[in-house]
């Protein structure tokens, strides 16, 4: 693998993943209602979820998708039905106040956000888009797992780097939207994107 192509899939991974999506949206929900912390857990999930696709695609994954249409299709479905499911969630759910000081209730834990991200990230077909499509093209031709395995690994790196930054800086303004009705309507706001994208993901696969 030549240097300018590593360079133009570096490129090419960070632009994709800071294009808006949801994997962000999730990020910046969880850090601005729940914490910091939280979104980095959720984080955290992400890069999990983007590794298995990466060593999914490593091991020829990828080839199967392409020999047998029909499992995009599940995948499409699956995600869509997540998406449903976490959207109405949330747009359903009616919540008081924000938790800032710990005085408002017991907040959730960690593992429940890492939980969020990696269903989110593993469930999204633009993250298995990029992993099962556009990965391949930057590989070697000849299987090399080793390589795929390098390139997938800096997705997780570029990532990580970007939604901990997100998480900080959403953090950071957390106090400021502890009035109850900012903190539904993010919740109301995350939601309609989810359900919006579910919605997208079936059309994609009835049309497909």
């Amino acid at each position: 693998m030549t240097a300018d192509l590593f360079i133009t899939y570096i490129i090419t991974a960070a632009l994709l993943t800071m294009a808006p999506g949801l994997d962000t949206a999730t990020v910046l929900r969880s850090a601005m209602v729940e914490g910091a912390a939280h979104g980095a857990a959720t984080t955290a999930g992400v890069a999990i979820g983007c590794f298995c696709w990466g060593s999914a695609a490593a091991f020829g994954l990828a080839q199967l998708f392409r020999d047998a249409p029909v499992a995009g299709g599940c995948l499409r479905v699956a995600g869509a039905l997540y998406l449903g499911y976490a959207g109405i969630a949330l747009l359903l759910r009616r919540r008081s106040r924000m938790i800032v000081d710990g005085s408002g209730g017991p907040a959730p834990r960690l593992r429940t956000s890492v939980l969020r991200g990696f269903t989110t990230n593993i469930l999204n077909p633009k993250v298995g888009i990029f992993y099962l499509t556009l990965l391949p093209q930057f590989a070697p031709q000849d299987g090399d797992v080793e390589i795929a395995w390098l390139l997938a690994l800096v997705h997780v790196a570029i990532a990580t780097f970007w939604f901990l930054g997100l998480s900080a800086f959403a953090g950071g303004v957390r106090p400021l939207l502890s009035n109850p009705r900012t903190t539904l309507a993010i919740d109301r706001v995350t939601g309609g994107i989810f359900v919006l994208l579910g919605v997208g993901l079936i059309h994609a696969a009835a049309t497909a």
